[in-house]
């Protein structure tokens, strides 16, 4: 029978640190609440920022499987697309004040992007055709004496400072590195 009690108040013990533990382990894993963030303001701590994905990954399953319709569209969308707004134009008084006035009727023309396309057809097709034509003796003539005419375009050599001259000699007349000797640096 002591053996028994001893056992009891053993379990009770390490139920009891075990139980303080979790609570200590709860209290550091629930620190005080941070104010709440707005929206569009990125998140501050990996917690946060892990909560998020996970949202819009419910978001897009959810989505997936018919649950929740197709994000909107912008609400300018269609406006944009119809024509730009007009707004009223504030026109100075005399007084300081200003005058709500209409606006001016603004008329965009479009450009056709077809407008030029059948000759700039036509000019490359003549292009073509002159270019992958026969060569004639006469051709042959002519591309000689154009390349004979020009005068070739000789490079000019940088001078060098004798300094610099001396070092490529040296490097050049010297004998390869693993032949050098060592106080010869």
């Amino acid at each position: 029978m002591g053996s028994e009690i001893i056992a009891l108040v053993l379990v009770a013990f390490v139920v009891s640190r075990v139980l303080k533990q979790v609570g200590e382990r709860m209290r550091q894993g629930q620190s005080t609440p941070a104010a709440p963030r707005d929206p569009g303001a990125p998140p501050e701590t990996m917690a946060e920022l892990w909560q998020e994905m996970r949202q819009q990954l419910d978001a897009a399953h959810r989505q997936q499987a018919g649950q929740l319709p197709a994000p909107a569209k912008p609400a300018g969308g269609a406006a944009r697309a119809s024509g730009p707004k007009r707004f009223p134009v504030p026109v100075p008084d005399e007084r300081g004040g200003s005058i709500e006035v209409a606006s001016r009727k603004v008329t965009i023309r479009r450009a056709d992007q077809d407008d030029g396309a059948e000759a700039l057809v036509q000019r490359r097709l003549d292009a073509a055709a002159a270019r992958n034509g026969e060569w004639v003796p006469g051709d042959h003539q002519q591309f000689d004496a154009r390349i004979r005419a020009e005068t070739p375009k000789v490079a000019v050599p940088r001078p060098r400072h004798p300094l610099q001259q001396a070092m490529i000699w040296r490097e050049v007349l010297s004998p390869p590195l693993a032949l050098r000797d060592r106080e010869d640096g």
